[in-house]
């Protein structure tokens, strides 16, 4: 006997729109009544009309623009979808700021090279300000097509992803969630890092290490933080909080930092800098001072773009590298694990950077 199909509420009311569409009720280009007229009209629920709507959206009928409505695009349905994987990246804009980002830049080409043997493309998402909550939660986002999400480059907190998982979309992030059985994720190992190079100024004499870092994504500042607390430990050389700054918002600057240490009255015969805006600004503010790096203070740089800033100074810079590149792709592995049905609590991949010693440091004569 054959089945029988019950149609949910939700598959009825797109029958009824795409029937107002056929019938010329709505020309192409024109806007569609808003969700709340038809929800009105209909004496349905606001949610099973979206989800009607959004399945013409995803049909190719429509197209929702965020704070102007719903617009009809075609009256006849798109061709037969390939199997082309839609990833989309969701980033900060930092962008607006002016110039180009070389961290999205790196995690875009690291997402395209491991997708390039894949049917697959990557879409950027950019958000404004700390938080992707806006973005993640706007019908135009949850309309566009996602096989997989990945979020890169700012702290990830429940509620902000909340729709996603509940859609069931399959999400991946480059660096620590708040909370890390949240999400699967790929990160470096900061403490590790950090650890091997305050050990190797420890080990050439240095007693009084500056530390200048940003707490924009917390999981990693506190274990950056925690890798200068252990090489200390492990030393036996107590730390001295005054050489010690945290940024807590963006733009931030080295100048800042050391200004505040010298403040303090913390002397210092080296410096570890974390990020671009604490390695130039300290490197300027040091050079301004007349003070000579290595021969005043050693300075080691934890970024991963450090060549043109060594070309700006003329410093071969003693350096941590994360590799930005390798870590997209080691999140596009994730995520095709995830797609094979791997547990997602179980699926975390830690990255060894690299510590590459330049001339800008030297064994202390104090």
């Amino acid at each position: 006997m054959a089945g029988l199909t019950v149609k949910t509420k939700s598959d009825q009311v797109r029958e009824i729109l795409l029937a107002d569409l056929r019938s010329g009720k709505y020309d192409v280009g024109s806007r569609m009544a808003s969700d709340n007229v038809l929800s009105r009209d209909l004496g349905i629920s606001k949610n099973t009309v979206r989800e009607a709507v959004s399945s013409l959206v995803n049909e190719g009928y429509c197209e929702r623009i965020q704070g102007k409505g719903t617009f009809v695009v075609s009256i006849s349905p798109k061709p037969a979808a390939t199997d082309l994987k839609v990833i989309r990246l969701v980033c900060r804009d930092t962008y607006s700021h002016g110039g180009a980002d070389p961290f999205i830049n790196d995690i875009l080409c690291g997402v395209h090279n491991a997708l390039s043997n894949q049917n697959a493309t990557v879409c950027l998402d950019l958000f404004a300000g700390d938080s992707p909550y806006e973005l993640l939660r706007s019908d135009q986002f949850r309309d566009q097509a996602k096989h997989g999400v990945i979020l890169a480059g700012f702290t990830v907190k429940a509620d902000e992803i909340a729709p996603l998982l509940q859609d069931q979309v399959p999400v991946v992030s480059v660096g620590k969630a708040n909370d890390v059985d949240l999400l699967p994720y790929v990160d470096m190992d900061h403490t590790t890092a950090v650890r091997n190079a305050v050990g190797h100024l420890l080990d050439i004499g240095h007693r009084n290490i500056a530390y200048l870092d940003q707490q924009l994504h917390a999981p990693s500042y506190q274990e950056r933080f925690n890798g200068y607390v252990l090489a200390h430990q492990e030393a036996g050389v107590p730390i001295n909080d005054d050489l010690i700054f945290a940024a807590e918002e963006p733009g931030m600057t080295g100048v800042r930092g050391m200004r505040e240490i010298q403040e303090r009255g913390g002397a210092f015969s080296a410096l570890l800098a974390y990020g671009n805006d604490m390695l130039i600004g300290a490197i300027r503010h040091l050079q301004r001072q007349g003070l000579g790096i290595p021969e005043d203070v050693s300075v080691v740089a934890y970024s991963s773009y450090t060549q043109l800033i060594s070309e700006c100074f003329g410093f071969d810079l003693t350096r941590i590298e994360d590799d930005m590149q390798r870590l997209a792709t080691a999140a596009v592995e994730l995520f095709d694990d995830l797609a094979a049905g791997r547990s997602p609590a179980a699926s975390r991949t830690i990255l060894q950077p690299r510590f590459i010693v330049g001339n800008t440091v030297a064994p202390c004569s104090l």
